[in-house]
């Protein structure tokens, strides 16, 4: 049965220049559940125009502000709380980092308390442990990943398709897939030729294609196999 907290909320020293301190625990549980409710994170960036006008979205960050300024009671999942707990570990016990945004969350996550000037970096930090602990549960599940074939030659291949992202600099796609053995393959694949192809994820794919190169990941040292030239013999569809 899940547990539902009352969310109470307090801010401390406010004077008419500062607007005060309050508990950073709370303050992360806050937005995890803003998070939630909207259906992910909101950045500045993506609102058009800040507030709730008719032209624009208002974000993560200025609904929690808001919140915080006009509180009414609020029932939150004691799971959300179990996150916040787990972010404030998670930037308090890491190796001091030497990106300022990330050395800013070190720095915060040191005090149970936080400036309500700091509610950007806090809101933030959410999605940013979030995305650490899919990299590091991702790098986990294929760090077995092996090359496959031989660079310069073309092969039969069975896999899965895992991933596509656009790359914007390239106008490309870029397709992660997987074999039976869980190595990773991947190709840049052309906007027409995605609109194409019609492939949807988790589909399992019977394909030829030459195997342009292998490579270490650069970020987390996986291997991956790059492959170009497919030439498609079946879609097989999910499995799911």
């Amino acid at each position: 049965m899940m547990k539902v907290r009352t969310m109470a909320i307090t801010i401390t020293d406010k004077t008419d220049s500062y607007p005060g301190n309050t508990d950073l625990v709370t303050l992360i549980a806050r937005a995890i559940w803003q998070i939630e409710t909207d259906g992910g994170f909101i950045g500045n960036s993506n609102t058009g125009y800040r507030g709730d006008s008719a032209h624009g979205v208002q974000s993560t960050k200025d609904k929690v502000a808001h919140y915080y300024n006009n509180p009414v009671e609020l029932g939150v999942d004691e799971a959300i709380y179990d996150e916040a707990h787990k972010i404030v570990k998670y930037f308090r016990e890491m190796a001091t980092p030497t990106k300022d945004f990330i050395l800013e969350c070190h720095n915060i996550a040191q005090e149970p308390q936080v400036s309500m000037k700091k509610i950007g970096f806090v809101v933030a930090m959410v999605p940013t442990y979030r995305k650490a602990v899919e990299i590091e549960n991702y790098n986990k599940e294929f760090e077995n990943s092996d090359y496959v074939g031989i660079a310069g030659k073309r092969q039969n291949f069975f896999v899965k398709f895992l991933e596509k992202r656009f790359i914007p600099n390239n106008d490309s796609y870029l397709y992660t897939f997987i074999d039976r053995r869980k190595n990773l393959i991947k190709t840049w694949v052309t906007s027409d030729k995605d609109e194409a192809w019609e492939w949807n994820l988790n589909d399992c794919i019977d394909l030829d294609a030459f195997v342009r190169k292998h490579e270490a990941n650069k970020f987390s040292g996986l291997r991956e196999t790059y492959i170009n030239r497919i030439k498609l013999i079946e879609n097989k569809g999910s499995t799911k």
